[in-house]
């Protein structure tokens, strides 16, 4: 199960980059003398952000129970209702937002008003719990009230590699206090430790899915677990806004404040256990479940140095 714990210790492993505070303290340590237009800059951020409630949607190709060749060895293969693999079973739910923490390194041209760098920007996120899962095929839907007993979907430990191109304007150049506007825009790789559980009633009496007893029994208690770190590539955009103040003439320290968005992450893999058995059904092939979170966007404020070279 992915914890709270887990993502502290994977946030230690994989949050701020070293190298960021050091960095930090050598550009205040040696300023520079330009003017800053026309110059060639380094920047960096480093802040807390938050992250807004994420919707999670997945589905398999799994069989139903009775057609499980491994849990039900017993069934008939003429058997009709077995002979056409039924449509996929879906699911969604939603989890809690949450915080996290973002740093940034950034290398860039000023020019006049305007400033053009390309940025790797580092973020991590932990979220909350997930909303009750709401099934979405007539199949899974039907055991949800007996043979199923609990049901969880969860995502936590969110880690981002993004590289953005992005563009300023400086709403008050070569001033002491200089007001800024940015957009960005790039690719993300983006991993997530990801949970699902679906856990079969303990009394086989209470399974009303099947009429045969020792099916009952063999099904009681049984669960399939979908765990693990799953990882994509997707699209991103950001919206960035800020106030620098100028500390000599090449360094400048300031606020920013970033909104990063990110496109449909999804990844797809075999589950850990598909009715406490491998994840197959005796039909030769893997059953494979996809799981797809929408807006795994983050909104941050951070401290941003620049140092003009």
């Amino acid at each position: 199960m992915i914890g709270t714990r887990e993502t502290a210790r994977g946030l230690g492993r994989c949050g701020v980059p070293a190298a960021l505070p050091l960095a930090f303290s050598l550009c205040l340590a040696f300023p520079g003398s330009v003017t800053g237009q026309g110059r060639w800059y380094v920047a960096m951020d480093l802040g807390p952000s938050l992250v807004p409630e994420a919707a999670l949607a997945a589905q398999d190709n799994d069989w139903s129970t009775k057609c499980d060749l491994i849990s039900n060895p017993g069934r008939v293969e003429t058997d009709n209702a077995c002979s056409v693999q039924p449509p996929p079973a879906m699911w969604e739910n939603e989890v809690a937002g949450g915080t996290g923490v973002s740093a940034a390194l950034a290398f860039g041209y000023g020019w006049r008003a305007l400033r053009f760098e390309g940025e790797y920007l580092h973020r991590t996120a932990t979220y909350g719990e997930g909303t009750p899962v709401r099934i979405g095929d007539v199949v899974t839907l039907a055991k949800a009230n007996q043979e199923l007993e609990a049901v969880d979907s969860r995502i936590d430990g969110l880690i981002g590699h993004h590289f953005f191109a992005n563009a300023y304007v400086d709403l008050s150049p070569g001033s002491n206090y200089a007001p800024y506007l940015g957009l960005g825009a790039g690719l993300a790789a983006v991993s997530l430790d990801y949970f699902n559980r679906w856990k079969r009633n303990d009394d086989p009496d209470l399974i009303a899915t099947f009429d045969d007893p020792a099916m009952k029994a063999r099904i009681a208690g049984t669960t399939s677990i979908a765990a693990g770190r799953k990882s994509d590539v997707v699209f991103g955009y950001q919206a960035l806004a800020g106030v620098d103040r100028r500390l000599g003439e090449a360094v400048t320290l300031g606020i920013k404040l970033r909104w990063t968005m990110l496109a449909e992450f999804g990844d797809e893999d075999e589950y850990i256990q598909l009715r406490s058995h491998e994840s197959s059904v005796g039909r030769g092939e893997t059953i494979v479940y996809r799981l797809a979170a929408a807006d795994l966007s983050a909104f941050g404020a951070a401290f941003s140095l620049r140092y003009e070279l």
